[in-house]
């Protein structure tokens, strides 16, 4: 047994550095009970838990499975109500929602077949258990993928970002749509060319959201594009992104058109259903309200400098925290690791690097022209939300910056992949100095010793 734990003992520490995430997410169940909302949407938990109030109370296809988002007065003060002068734009006279597809609705409305209604705290396990699985896969994918220090080094730096773990228990759509896509990276940067996976992901998304579409649709073209970036002597497998991108796509929009056919049943009307989708999409893309192409690309700009510099993190929110730094604390956690003050230190620290080597007279590794190439995949893949539907990205900040997990996903692994050499190279050093009754450096030892039938330290001479 104790043979066993040393074999695997570094396993099982990344698998619980994996866990770490769900853990701490999963340690505030019991304190939150009923009237504790997730505080990643709090107005999109109130209204789901009360659109599934109204399933157990009418009937699942009283309104054709749609909810009905102001059913009673349930966490009163939250999400919908009744008197708000824009409730037009979001629902039917009757407070039915239409807009978006009811798949987080109705797992939380099987999660109260298994569990109970009451304590809403415990239906959180249901989200809790598929977040914390979608996190082991990916971390399992980039280490088998990568190896074990890469996948150490992007785990680490997932661990230090709150969102990436935070809407775990969230019984809206962010925890499960995240999870979804995790999985969704998790393959793509496998080499297997097993596809049809990837049209039951997209299925399965289009149920949970319409804002995640692009990340969605794109990550796995995104990602055959990134893989020779990321690591030299990777060929591109340009074919095999285009196929998972394309059943995705097919996926989602199969999803969502089964969703249409729901809007068409309740309205009774094919004429009434398109208009509702229609005029919710002119809404959210802003072109209701904004005229003139100069004006859409002013606001383009605005929306991108609130999302990616407004909450940086050398500002006055950083040295003098005040009630608008602690609303957006999450957003300012997550941007000072993905953009904010380390995109320019990496840069930097590329241009330095391709700099030395040139002048060593070692192989030019391109690693500026990489990484700019990994920054334009994505931002492409993390903004197009914003770009195409500005007044929705306008008016959901506190949830849309999420968008950019993506992004700093594909920054880290760039990073990690190419400094794991350098890390490994350390770490051995360090091991190989160790005393001999040390088994873990007596292990490195022996291993050093089968590969070259010497003692050697590596990078002597």
């Amino acid at each position: 047994m104790i043979d066993l734990l040393r074999r695997h003992m570094w396993l099982f520490a990344f698998l619980v550095l994996c866990s770490a995430g769900p853990i701490l997410s999963g340690v505030q169940l019991p304190g939150m009970g009923d009237g504790l909302l997730s505080a990643v949407d709090q107005d999109s938990e109130a209204n789901a838990i009360r659109e599934v109030d109204g399933f157990r109370a009418q009937g699942l296809w009283h309104d054709a499975g749609l909810g009905q988002a102001i059913f009673n007065n349930r966490y009163s003060g939250l999400g919908f109500e009744n008197g708000d002068p824009n409730l037009a734009h979001y629902l039917t006279p009757e407070g039915v929602y239409t807009h978006y597809p009811p798949g987080p609705e109705y797992l939380l409305y099987v999660a109260e077949a298994l569990f109970g209604p009451e304590p809403v705290s415990r239906l959180r396990i249901v989200p809790l258990a598929l977040c914390w699985a979608a996190t082991l896969f990916l971390g399992l994918c980039v280490r088998r993928r990568f190896g074990a220090t890469v996948g150490w080094l992007v785990m680490l730096a997932c661990l230090a970002v709150r969102p990436f773990y935070d809407a775990d228990i969230a019984l809206h759509m962010m925890g499960y749509t995240w999870a979804l896509l995790m999985v969704e990276i998790g393959l793509s940067i496998m080499s297997n060319r097993r596809a049809l996976a990837f049209f039951g992901l997209g299925f399965l998304q289009g149920w949970m959201s319409f804002d995640w579409v692009f990340l969605v649709v794109l990550a796995p073209l995104a990602l055959a594009l990134a893989m020779p970036l990321i690591s030299l002597g990777e060929p591109l497998r340009l074919r095999i992104g285009l196929t998972r991108t394309c059943l995705v796509a097919a996926g989602f929009v199969l999803a969502h058109g089964l969703h249409f056919g729901e809007v068409w049943a309740y309205y009774g009307s094919l004429g009434r259903a398109l208009s509702d989708m229609t005029d919710a999409a002119r809404y959210r893309s802003g072109t209701v309200e904004i005229q003139g192409t100069s004006s859409y690309i002013r606001n383009v700009f605005l929306i991108l400098f609130y999302y990616i510099q407004s909450p940086f993190p050398i500002s006055v929110f950083f040295w003098r925290p005040d009630a608008d730094f602690r609303n957006r604390l999450h957003i300012f956690r997550f941007l000072g690791l993905t953009m904010g003050v380390w995109w320019p230190l990496v840069t930097a620290a590329l241009v330095g690097t391709d700099g030395a080597r040139k002048r060593m007279r070692l192989a030019t590794l391109h690693l500026l022209k990489r990484w700019f190439g990994i920054t334009g995949l994505g931002f492409v893949v993390s903004c197009a939300w914003w770009i195409v539907m500005q007044n929705h990205a306008f008016w959901h900040l506190f949830l849309h910056y999420r968008h950019l997990l993506f992004w700093f996903f594909l920054s880290i692994l760039f990073i990690a992949v190419n400094i794991a050499p350098l890390v490994d190279h350390a770490l051995i050093r360090l091991m190989l100095r160790r005393p001999p009754h040390d088994w873990i450096g007596s292990r490195l030892e022996t291993q050093q010793r089968n590969k070259t039938g010497r003692l050697t330290e590596i990078g002597r001479g």
